[in-house]
């Protein structure tokens, strides 16, 4: 009985984790997109995918969506802002001939 009783309890609380694959920029390393994807409520795993650029995570469906954890990734891993590079306008000085 307990046996059973046990056995239905780790069902029960499995059926809850879900596995998914989620699609980021992987602008960022693996160690911050993990974290960012950990850093979600209900990530209980996830693990990077340089090449495919996708994060398979194992979450809790009745504490978080997929949406939200890729909303926590993407927060992390934007694309770089790249600085436009400042151009000094040049004044072209006209000197008029002034008779007096």
């Amino acid at each position: 009985m307990m046996t059973m009783l046990a056995t239905m309890m780790i069902v029960a609380a499995s059926a809850q984790q879900v596995k998914t694959n989620i699609k980021v920029n992987g602008y960022e390393s693996k160690a911050k997109i993990e974290a960012a994807a950990k850093a979600a409520p209900g990530v209980k795993q996830a693990i990077y995918n340089a090449k495919t650029k996708t994060v398979v995570v194992v979450y809790d469906k009745k504490k978080t969506a997929p949406a939200k954890i890729r909303t926590a990734v993407l927060k992390v891993d934007k694309k770089p802002v790249v600085q436009a590079k400042k151009t000094v306008a040049k004044k072209k000085v006209v000197k008029k001939n002034i008779k007096k």
